[in-house]
């Protein structure tokens, strides 16, 4: 009850923050979407893709006040606000466009999920996606910390490579829409 609570509150306050910056009414899942693009190392081509060329430029003038906090990434993606359903998120992570990531990313944390507790969560579809998503955020460790419950120090070098790596390769654009979509269905 009280992960529900601290979920819609933040869930308001992003709304109105969007809401603001685009001059515009905006549905929490657009909200969601556009924040957590916002809050991307390079959230340029994601920002054109999701909104009209108009407000895509107003959005990324406003970028920094615009992007999702790590308390925010928390209380609606944490390990202890579970999704109110999965929707195209399971789809996506089953699709052969996730593969590649899947293994880079799973390769990269392999420390943590030979933990019992970490292991049963990263064998969700849904934390999967969330840990993809996380690592492409300015803050990625606290994204995926707040996810998977705790990350193993022991990945940590091999995690900075794959987000060095990340960033040299640049976004899937594609892929990472079809996440912010399914993630923002999921909690919505």
């Amino acid at each position: 009850m009280e992960s529900s609570k601290r979920r819609a509150e933040a869930l308001v306050g992003i709304r109105e923050r969007a809401s603001t910056v685009m001059c515009a009414r905006v549905d929490d899942r657009m909200a969601l979407q556009v924040v957590t693009a916002c809050a991307m190392r390079e959230p340029n081509e994601l920002i054109g893709f999701l909104l009209p060329q108009h407000q895509a430029k107003r959005v990324m003038t406003y970028k920094t006040e615009l992007a999702l906090t790590t308390a925010e990434w928390t209380a609606i993606f944490g390990k202890e606000a579970p999704p109110l359903r999965e929707g195209s998120v399971s789809t996506v992570v089953k699709s052969e466009d996730f593969r590649f990531a899947l293994t880079r990313m799973s390769a990269a944390l392999r420390c943590t999920v030979g933990e019992a507790e970490q292991s049963r969560a990263y064998a969700r579809g849904w934390t999967q996606a969330l840990c993809y998503i996380g690592m492409h955020l300015e803050d990625p460790d606290s994204a995926m910390e707040a996810s998977l419950g705790t990350i193993v120090r022991a990945d940590a070098r091999r995690l900075e490579d794959l987000r060095a790596q990340i960033d040299d390769d640049g976004i899937d654009t594609m892929l990472m829409v079809k996440m912010l979509l399914g993630a923002s269905e999921g909690v919505v």
